[in-house]
């Protein structure tokens, strides 16, 4: 007999015992956004939403530091992570940059190739910090007037992003 499991659970092997799907820890508190930082350099607005998940609208306003990040969350040093997000174009050309302020290779990676006006989930990984401190997650937009809209944010340990787990607590 085989049972269907809604999405984002963990499958059991009744048979074996065995996880068919790995736990993950969702090392980004609060995914509704409730906590994350804007630059003053910004103009945020809710979004419409995916997937029945909230979004924001996170518009380059002004000055040279726009971005929209998590709180900082503890990494381990020599571990890699995968940060992940659903995100689309709403307006510009300019670049964006996946934002992991103080992890091992540095501060920004450029994803404006792998977004347009379509939602797309965007996964990129990252080190964390050399002396196992804390990292910061979200989005660095360079050219102002530029504006993407994200849900779904997800950042875990491995190479590879899983299925998003809402998260609620900061």
């Amino acid at each position: 007999l085989i049972q269907e499991a809604i999405a984002n659970t963990v499958r059991v092997d009744q048979t074996q015992g065995a996880e068919l799907t790995p736990t993950k820890f969702q090392h980004v508190g609060n995914t509704d956004f409730s906590d994350w930082i804007a630059s003053s350099s910004t103009t945020l607005t809710d979004g419409s939403g995916y997937a029945g998940q909230p979004s924001k609208i996170f518009t380059a306003s002004a000055g040279t530091h726009r971005t929209f990040r998590t709180p900082a969350f503890a990494t381990t040093a020599g571990t890699t992570y995968t940060g992940s997000f659903w995100i689309r174009r709403v307006s510009g050309t300019g670049d964006i940059q996946l934002y992991h302020q103080y992890s091992a290779q540095g501060n920004l990676t450029n994803i404006t190739s792998d977004i347009s006006g379509e939602w797309t989930r965007v996964e990129k990984t990252f080190t964390g910090n050399t002396s196992s401190g804390d990292v910061w997650f979200g989005i660095w937009i360079n050219v102002q007037g530029d504006a993407v809209e994200i849900a779904m944010p997800q950042v875990e340990e491995g190479t590879t992003a899983s299925s998003f787990v809402a998260n609620t607590t900061g």
